[in-house]
């Protein structure tokens, strides 16, 4: 019984396409577009999964929401649930802090290929992998205009900022986890920049 759970596990994963960065050659980092085009083909593989743009960033990139649930309420209008707490995780809000983002399509392939079962009848997530695009493009803590977005939370000068703090009111979450890393460590994924 074990080892015909463990193969249909296997199975799902395998229907699944790798992230970006699992697919690098070279193990180099994606773009913003390369990641919302995995994003829209996640949404695409499951019924568990929707993709939500929430606005545009400063440098003209969408930002994106990854939502993952078993409940069709949620996904369809972002209602929260009594009985299911509703986690966002931001990534990338500076742009070169990669882990995060890299971490959260991780996450959503699993979750996408059934590898975590009961999880989403447990919780609904919003997963942002691109809080920055821009600083993701540019390799940069800032955004197109130069802005940290990270530190604007109370000024609200930043577009991404803004967006940000609409989707906290539009998804109620429960839980909210802002991704980030220490600059040793990033020097791995962004190869010292």
């Amino acid at each position: 019984m074990l080892l015909l759970l463990f193969s249909s596990c296997l199975a799902w994963a395998g229907s699944v396409a790798k992230t970006p960065f699992e697919q690098a050659k070279k193990q180099s980092l994606p773009d913003s577009q390369m990641i919302s085009h995995y994003l829209a083909t996640l949404d695409k593989t499951s019924d568990n999964a929707k993709l939500v743009q929430l606005g545009i960033s400063a440098g003209g990139r969408p930002l994106e929401a990854l939502l993952l649930s078993s409940s069709a309420g949620f996904l369809q209008h972002s209602a929260s649930e009594a009985d299911k707490a509703t986690v966002m995780i931001f990534g990338s809000q500076h742009g070169n802090e990669p882990a995060g983002a890299e971490a959260m399509l991780q996450l959503a392939r699993e979750l996408v290929a059934v590898q975590h079962p009961g999880l989403l009848s447990r919780m609904n997530l919003v997963l942002m992998a691109m809080a920055n695009p821009d600083g993701r493009d540019l390799a940069s803590r800032h955004n197109a205009d130069n802005d940290n977005t990270n530190i604007d939370y109370v000024a609200l000068q930043a577009r991404e900022t803004r967006l940000l703090v609409d989707a906290l009111h539009r998804f109620n979450p429960d839980v909210v986890y802002d991704a980030h890393e220490s600059g040793i460590w990033k020097r791995v994924l962004t190869n010292g920049r």
